[in-house]
């Protein structure tokens, strides 16, 4: 997950090194979670009723 903000920072630096990043392939990130992570967080948002897990 990214957010805009993350994505302007990383192309203003990418800009700003182009020669370093020019024709690669730029990975931007402001976070990571894992598909159990998201469940743990929609479980805190929406209540435990309701959600069965297979892990």
């Amino acid at each position: 997950m990214t957010t805009l903000e993350s994505v302007g920072t990383a192309v203003a630096n990418a800009l700003m090194k182009a020669e370093d990043t020019k024709n690669r392939i730029c990975y931007i990130c402001s976070t990571q979670k894992t598909q159990k992570d998201l469940a743990e967080l929609s479980k805190l948002a929406l209540g435990e009723k309701g959600w069965t897990s297979k892990c």
